[in-house]
């Protein structure tokens, strides 16, 4: 991948509901604490 295909997989990746990613994708679906929806990242990929 070039970098700028890396930086834009890095960026939906980090903001999945802004580009359209449903819900059920993601892996802190409402969550117990704050009810939202999220994906969590591991730091340092």
């Amino acid at each position: 991948l070039t970098e700028d295909e890396v930086e834009r997989v890095v960026t939906i990746m980090q903001n999945p509901r802004q580009y359209k990613i449903p819900d059920w994708f993601l892996n802190r679906q409402k969550d117990v604490k704050d009810g939202k929806y999220s994906q969590v990242l591991a730091n340092g990929l």
